[in-house]
């Protein structure tokens, strides 16, 4: 199921659960005080109704003789009149009566008098009666009584209240009961329940309505959202995220913007740092867990300076548009197998190339890598040269030299202008044993301290101690030609 489904139909459910909710609360606490209303209005008819019957003239009617007094008249005209006065639209007074209870005979009563419904009395005096609501009023004789409970019988439903008469002592004498139909009551509950379900129904259709539009707009932004982070996990970094809203959503589309900012300066840096080092090389130092320092440090490596032979002279007969070609190509050639070693490109001085072996990355093979690298090189050349003779272009021949030892290595510069490079008497010294390449006509030279570690993995012919130039100390230097 779909997100939007999912929270179309999770918004629709807490709508439906607090609307049922609520309108059953207003329902039931509606009805509660309906009844009560309705309720007190038959306890008033009762307490009215008995506060004009006579105590005391109520004492001499006692048995269905006395329905022919002037006593029975009298109180039966007055509530009666009572019942009539009080009939309304809302409230329909069936009955009006006074009953008596039975010595001896708890819960039953009998009728005292009864008021007029037409022409008769509905229940003459002494007839017996008992039921559970007569039960409950039998403990409430001295008060205000009125049942919790309806009451149902083949003529309809109904509500009762019982208001106790004294005598000009404030004795009991009597009780008098109210009988008003619950047919009003009934039409209230419909009402109350009609309105309710119109206000359910119309309550649903725009919790629907709500549903639908907050649904779409919050899928419809975690679908930009989401699309926008497969595209970034394709590899496009030139995602942008651009929400029509101003909620979390926008501050999260905000946050993969500056994500994707970060991850393309990243990848620019990256590709920049791809052009100093071997990619195998990127790869450890993008993959290691300890920090790389680049802000210079002193360490161990071997430093490698390459030339060609006489490039002044042939940069004279050439135009300018020809010679960096041919630069330009040469260097291509010169660059794999630098990186194939675990190289890393320091810059190229016109002609020349300076590379350095062990840094960034430690590297324990470094000497070896260096030479391995300074015999692949001259291989590439030979390829370029092959090349360049089917093209009709001059050939070059070029010097390798050297050195192992330790430099300052790391970003030098300033905040305007800043490379990494290596600084020391160890990249002197390799850029002199290069120039002696020209003087001894050997291709690849090493000094004493590369070639302790590279001895027994080539051919190679020492030339003693050699006076560098603008050095004082001499240094031994060794011609590598080949595996062995």
């Amino acid at each position: 199921m779909k997100y939007q489904s999912k929270l179309y139909l999770s918004f629709l459910a807490i709508a439906i659960t607090s609307v049922t909710l609520g309108l059953s609360i207003i329902y039931f606490e509606g009805k509660k005080l309906l009844f009560n209303e309705i309720s007190e209005k038959v306890l008033s008819v009762a307490a009215s109704a008995g506060a004009v019957v006579d105590g005391d003239l109520l004492k001499e009617i006692k048995t269905a003789n006395d329905m022919d007094s002037s006593a029975y008249r009298e109180i039966q005209e007055k509530i009666t009149l009572v019942r009539e006065s009080n009939q309304r639209e809302d409230t329909h007074i069936r009955f009006i009566y006074i009953i008596r209870p039975v010595v001896g005979e708890p819960g039953y009563f009998k009728t005292v008098v009864d008021s007029k419904v037409g022409a008769e009395p509905v229940s003459k005096t002494g007839n017996i009666h008992t039921s559970d609501t007569l039960m409950e009023l039998q403990n409430h004789l001295d008060e205000y009584f009125r049942p919790k409970e309806l009451i149902y019988d083949e003529d309809g439903t109904w509500l009762i209240a019982y208001s106790p008469i004294v005598d000009s002592s404030g004795e009991y004498s009597a009780t008098l009961g109210a009988v008003v139909s619950a047919k009003v009551v009934f039409g209230e509950y419909s009402a109350l329940f009609y309105y309710g379900m119109i206000s359910f129904v119309v309550t649903i259709l725009i919790a629907l309505l709500a549903a639908h539009i907050l649904s779409k707009k919050m899928s419809q932004s975690l679908g930009t959202l989401c699309k926008a982070v497969k595209q970034i996990g394709k590899g496009d970094l030139e995602q942008e995220v651009h929400l029509p809203v101003k909620d979390e959503f926008m501050s999260l589309g905000f946050a993969i913007n500056r994500m994707c900012k970060g991850l393309r300066e990243m990848e620019r840096l990256k590709m920049s740092f791809s052009r100093y080092v071997s990619r195998h090389v990127l790869e450890k130092i993008l993959k290691s867990d300890k920090p790389l320092h680049l802000e210079g440090e002193r360490k161990k490596i071997t430093v490698l300076f390459s030339d060609i032979r006489q490039f002044t002279l042939l940069a004279e007969s050439l135009p300018p548009e020809e010679v960096v070609s041919l630069l330009n190509e040469y260097f291509e050639f010169m660059l794999d197998p630098i990186f194939e070693n675990n190289g890393t490109l320091d810059k190229f001085i016109g002609d020349g190339i300076m590379v350095e072996f062990g840094s960034p990355l430690e590297d324990e093979d470094q000497e070896k890598h260096a030479v391995k690298a300074a015999i692949d090189m001259q291989n590439s050349l030979k390829k370029l040269l092959s090349k360049w003779e089917e093209e009709g272009k001059p050939k070059i021949s070029i010097g390798i030299g050297i050195h192992t030892g330790e430099a300052v290595v790391g970003n030098i510069g300033t905040m305007r202008r800043m490379e990494f490079t290596a600084i020391g008497d160890t990249v002197n010294i390799a850029a002199r044993i290069e120039q002696e390449t020209k003087r001894l006509k050997d291709p690849i030279l090493v000094s004493e301290s590369t070639w302790k570690k590279v001895k027994d993995d080539y051919d190679y012919e020492e030339y003693g101690e050699v006076e560098l130039e603008g050095r004082i100390s001499k240094i031994k230097i060794y011609a590598i030609s080949q595996k062995v």
